[in-house]
């Protein structure tokens, strides 16, 4: 493979090791990935060391100075007097000097853990009480839930009958819009009818006027046939004479 296309892996390697060193997080990677097993031998007998510190309080700043007492962790006391390794306390018991390295400002934890079993038990109590308290709440939610689905059926149902009566109204407009078509083609046709009834009477009445005209033609026809008729009968009468 080309090195230079190893060039970045090598830097972000070593940027992470880098922070993982100003972190202190390459010791806590170590064991995590080497686990129990990986750091101790199978068998071997593994220890702690105790939280139990037992300070020894001198009459002077300095391991030379005879020890007065002991204190053990956890115990209060005043500081009178400070140096740069020691300082002079003052205690219900009484006074001495006793090494700066081995003095907290805060309670230790073995101190405060009657302070936190209260509190977990108080926030306990608490949580009790809430919980009773939000018993009601949490019928009425339940209640309010159901109502809400119930409202929810009513308004699918709702929704359903409204669809129906939209798609009815759809087809009474429909049916009116027919009506009024089969309306307007029936007076149409009545218009249509009319007129005929006009044509129809005009052609009687021109029928009878034909008629009448035909009749006077044959009556002067025969008019004049008789008399033609007649006059050639009286010349063949004189004529035989």
């Amino acid at each position: 493979m080309d090195p230079a296309a190893l060039r970045p892996l090598g830097t972000a390697w070593r940027r992470l090791r880098m922070a993982l060193l100003r972190s202190g997080g390459l010791i806590l990677l170590v064991s995590l990935l080497l686990g129990p097993a990986g750091a101790w031998a199978a068998g071997e007998d593994v220890r702690y060391v105790s939280d139990q510190l037992r300070i020894e309080v001198r009459e002077g700043p300095g391991l030379d100075y005879p020890v007065l007492t002991t204190l053990v962790t956890g115990a209060r006391f005043a500081v009178v007097e400070e140096s740069a390794d020691w300082l002079r306390v003052r205690w219900e018991d009484g006074e001495g000097w006793l090494r700066r390295q081995y003095t907290v400002v805060e309670p230790v934890a073995q101190l405060r853990v009657p302070e936190l079993e209260a509190a977990a038990k108080s926030a306990a109590a608490r949580a009790e009480a809430l919980a009773a308290e939000l018993a009601p709440v949490r019928e009425a939610l339940a209640t309010a839930e159901a109502s809400g689905a119930a409202l929810a059926e009513e308004l699918a149902t709702q929704g359903a009958a409204y669809a129906a009566l939209q798609a009815a109204a759809g087809n009474a407009l429909e049916t009116q819009a027919a009506l009024e078509a089969l309306k307007a083609r029936a007076g149409e046709l009545e218009t249509v009818q009319a007129r005929l009834i006009q044509d129809k009477l005009a052609l009687e009445a021109n029928q009878e006027v034909e008629g009448l005209k035909w009749g006077g033609l044959l009556a002067l026809g025969g008019v004049l046939l008789g008399f033609f008729l007649g006059r050639a009968g009286r010349r063949q009468s004189s004529g035989w004479v």
